[in-house]
């Protein structure tokens, strides 16, 4: 009488006619096949949390019982193993790493659909801006917008003690200015929902409503972009004609 209770199939056990109990012609039986286990209120309390953070949806919850144990016909059955989890996982990251969501709308020029604003480039290795008209998208930026960035850069620099070996002098860094990429200027470059995410062309799109998917408004960037191991920042500008850093 020890363990009494301890089999989820005992007659009068609330978890009897279930699938942890084994099926004999039709009826659940009082032979236990299957354990069970329910996660902590803990961890779901982070996950509730992550869901609703200010960066947007981030929590994900699944089972560790998997749904499908074996292939039902078809190898590439969605239910199988962990792949509901792993769907759902691939999907967020894949979400995160496209581009940013933005507080705030941007404005857009009605005839070329642009944004007054600009994705600048800063590139991780020393050099000058020469490196900006080697395609991929990049060019150059204006000397004024240019001078306003570097200075900003500078100020933060000093803020962290200085240049050192971590962290290089910016101005030795060259920045450029990556394309803007807009349904007026390159059709064949967005889907039908008006999204530049599956564009082969270099470059980056504002995006609203549905083509935001999970954000209200968002930047996009097309595959490859931006460089690797290279840092973005959006300069918007505002009516003062000051460059005003929203960095992403």
């Amino acid at each position: 009488m020890q363990y009494k209770g301890a089999c989820d199939c005992e007659p009068g056990n609330s978890s009897q006619n279930t699938p942890l109990c084994q099926k004999v012609n039709g009826a659940y039986t009082n032979t236990q096949i299957f354990g069970k286990a329910y996660p902590s209120i803990r961890e779901l309390a982070i996950a509730h949390a992550m869901a609703n953070s200010p960066s947007g949806v981030q929590g994900i919850v699944s089972s560790l019982c998997p749904i499908h144990t074996q292939f039902m016909g078809d190898p590439t059955d969605p239910l199988y193993g962990y792949r509901p989890a792993a769907d759902a996982i691939v999907k967020r990251l894949k979400s995160s790493l496209r581009g940013a969501c933005l507080p705030e709308k941007l404005n857009k020029d009605p005839t070329s659909g642009k944004v007054s604003c600009l994705i600048l480039v800063t590139m991780p290795h020393p050099g000058d801006e020469s490196i900006c008209m080697n395609g991929a998208g990049l060019g150059p930026v204006d000397p004024s917008v240019l001078d306003n960035f570097r200075a900003a850069q500078r100020a933060a620099l000093q803020e962290q003690g200085g240049a050192n070996s971590e962290l290089p002098d910016p101005n030795t860094l060259p920045v450029c200015a990556l394309q803007e990429l807009t349904p007026q200027l390159n059709q064949a470059d967005f889907d039908q929902v008006g999204s530049c995410v599956g564009s082969a062309d270099p470059g980056w799109c504002y995006v609203e409503g549905n083509a935001a998917e999970s954000c209200a408004q968002e930047i996009i960037f097309t595959n490859g972009e931006p460089p690797p191991a290279s840092t973005v920042n959006l300069q918007c500008i505002e009516q003062t004609n000051a460059a005003v850093d929203r960095g992403i």
